[in-house]
């Protein structure tokens, strides 16, 4: 090698080099290493955020829920508190990073949820019933806000000027429309009809102000055959839907209320089951059989059958079928195919006129009665078991 001096001088020279790449390597991967444990550690705690935020919208909105039907216009102080709280109490009560969730007042948005566009709306009052707040919306934060949850450490990142990560997470839950009920009373309306614009005269009060949506709106359910009307008779899943099998229906639920007969009434769960339907006009017998059974039905007040405290008054929910396939889309739903059920309503029916007017009102309500189950498409009866939307 003594021959040879420069090549111990290149060989030497090569070993530096090939020493400033390892440690150039070693620098590259621990902080790439370093990289990834702080992705990590967000990525958990942004889960961690997520989870609480989802359950604490849940909360909140089962609150709602629970005072739907109390709730004043626009939303007291004392309401919105209530909402709140569940929420805030759920953030306590669980940790991301490592530390209790602090969820302030301001991050507790009480509104409205389009599915349709998929937006939230903050709300406290409303121009209708159907408008109503139905939904919540929670942000969880670990952050630079005021209310002192504080960002996340970084174990690393901060060797390259971040010593700290914000992270927060957002979530809606929205009482939806009741799927699963049992009618006691024999009829249908038209999904049509929630769209429609003009308001049926009272026949009680001509000059009552047209309401801005469907509810406390007036539809005829007898006779069926008019602009008036989107309604239909049915007869269940019983087939044929004739009149003898309509009439024998009524006859048993009315026994049902009077607690001579035990007549089960089917349960129906929107979007899967279909109903027979008959359309038209009551004939002289059926008619006869429903002002008993309006009768036997107003005055139980019970919050079974009859889900309102006036003796005069029959309250109760009813199903909403899918109009698409009529070429009238409020006329008679009368055919050989069943309907399919699309969702719940609530109704009232307030005037039932003896022959020979033989003409049957009721009128749709929005916050009567909620149920316990959601999920469906909301025509005004919503399910006091909120989900998570967003």
């Amino acid at each position: 090698m003594k021959k040879y001096p420069y090549l111990i001088k290149r060989f030497n020279n090569q070993r530096g080099a090939v020493a400033i790449l390892v440690g150039i390597g070693i620098v590259l991967l621990l902080s790439l290493v370093a990289l990834a444990i702080d992705v990590a550690y967000t990525w958990v705690t942004r889960n961690e955020l997520q989870n609480i935020s989802d359950a604490s919208s849940l909360a909140a909105a089962r609150k709602l829920g629970d005072i739907y039907g109390d709730l004043s216009n626009p939303l007291s102080d004392e309401q919105v508190a209530a909402i709140r709280q569940p929420a805030i109490d759920m953030g306590s009560a669980n940790q991301a990073g490592g530390q209790g969730i602090v969820i302030d007042s301001s991050d507790i948005l009480i509104g409205r949820w389009d599915a349709a566009s998929k937006t939230f709306t903050e709300a406290l009052s409303w121009t209708a019933p159907s408008l109503k707040p139905k939904a919540v919306k929670v942000i969880a934060r670990r952050d630079s806000s005021t209310y002192g949850n504080g960002p996340i450490t970084t174990f690393f990142a901060g060797i390259m000027g971040q010593p700290t990560k914000e992270v927060s997470a957002k979530a809606v839950a929205n009482l939806s429309g009741v799927c699963i009920a049992k009618s006691p009373i024999p009829v249908g309306i038209s999904d049509r009809w929630f769209e429609k614009p003009e308001d049926p005269e009272d026949p009680e009060d001509p000059e009552d102000p047209e309401p801005t949506s469907y509810c406390n709106k007036f539809i005829k359910l007898n006779p069926t055959n008019d602009p008036e009307s989107c309604a239909g008779w049915n007869t269940y899943f019983t087939k044929p839907a004739s009149a003898d099998n309509l009439k024998d229906i009524i006859e048993k639920l009315t026994k049902l209320a009077n607690g001579t007969g035990t007549f089960e009434i089917p349960e129906v769960q929107a979007g899967k089951d279909s109903l027979y339907f008959t359309g038209g006009t009551l004939g002289e017998a059926a008619f006869g059989k429903f002002l008993e059974l309006f009768n036997a039905m107003k005055v139980l007040n019970d919050n079974v059958y009859d889900f309102d405290g006036n003796p005069d008054w029959w309250t109760t929910y009813v199903p909403v079928y899918d109009s698409s396939t009529l070429s009238n889309p409020c006329g008679s739903p009368g055919g050989s195919d069943p309907l399919l059920i699309v969702g719940f309503a609530m109704m009232t029916i307030n005037s039932v006129a003896t022959p020979p007017d033989k003409t049957i009102w009721g009128t749709v309500v929005c916050d009567k009665k909620l149920l316990e189950r959601g999920g469906c498409v909301d025509f005004g009866v919503v399910g006091e078991i909120p989900g998570l939307v967003q």
